[in-house]
């Protein structure tokens, strides 16, 4: 019918980086906050290691200075903690609960992720951030407002993604996610109580943290 016809005819497909830069652009007029991204990180955390090594700050990856691939590992590391919302304070908390070598080497990636944020602060945003940002955005967004959504593809989300989530189902007229798991709970009552050996353990834990989110 013509309603359907209409809906077809509006449909948008996007993820979540380019339906943030839709909302930027709608909302903040295109302005963006000056990125650095994962080749600036890389670049800027080399700088940052050398420097660290030659004031005697790093008592295990002291050895590490110049070496490319440590400063690539240091890069995808701190890209991880972003997505899952870990702070360099956490990391050093960690440290502060262990013992012997792994709090040493808890203590480095510690002063390496702090000096790193130290560094970008009030002049980059890293590009792992960048979600927080426009996800600021969407509660005003006239886009999101209108917008039937369904989110599919996913078997997981990284927390930052359910604070999108959570958002989206603030602000648009209606959220729907499609996610593949089989319709028996047991998997998810096996999870919750440290079993959770099914298939579909790990996806009806989802959908319960989607059901949390939404309420």
């Amino acid at each position: 019918n013509e309603e359907d016809s209409r809906a077809l005819l509006d449909l948008m497909v996007a993820d979540f980086s380019s339906l943030g830069r839709k909302v930027v652009t709608e909302v903040a007029g295109g302005k963006e906050p000056e990125l650095i991204d994962r080749y600036g990180r890389q670049m800027l955390l080399a700088l940052i290691i050398d420097r660290l090594t030659d004031e005697g700050a790093l008592k295990v990856y002291g050895s590490m200075k110049g070496k490319s691939t440590f400063a690539s590992n240091a890069n995808q590391l701190i890209s991880e903690m972003k997505r899952y919302g870990v702070s360099s304070a956490e990391i050093g908390e960690a440290a502060g609960q262990t013992s012997s070598y792994l709090k040493l080497k808890l203590s480095d990636i510690c002063k390496i992720y702090k000096a790193y944020e130290e560094s970008i602060e009030d002049r980059f945003t890293d590009s792992e951030d960048y979600i927080r940002f426009y996800g600021e955005l969407m509660e005003r967004s006239r886009l999101i407002h209108k917008s039937v959504i369904w989110i599919t593809g996913f078997d997981t989300f990284t927390p930052l993604n359910m604070e999108i989530i959570q958002r989206l189902i603030v602000s648009a007229r209606q959220v729907n996610i499609v996610m593949c798991a089989e319709t028996q709970r047991t998997g998810a009552q096996m999870l919750t109580t440290g079993g959770g050996e099914g298939l579909f353990d790990l996806t009806w834990h989802v959908i319960d943290k989607l059901g949390e989110a939404a309420t």
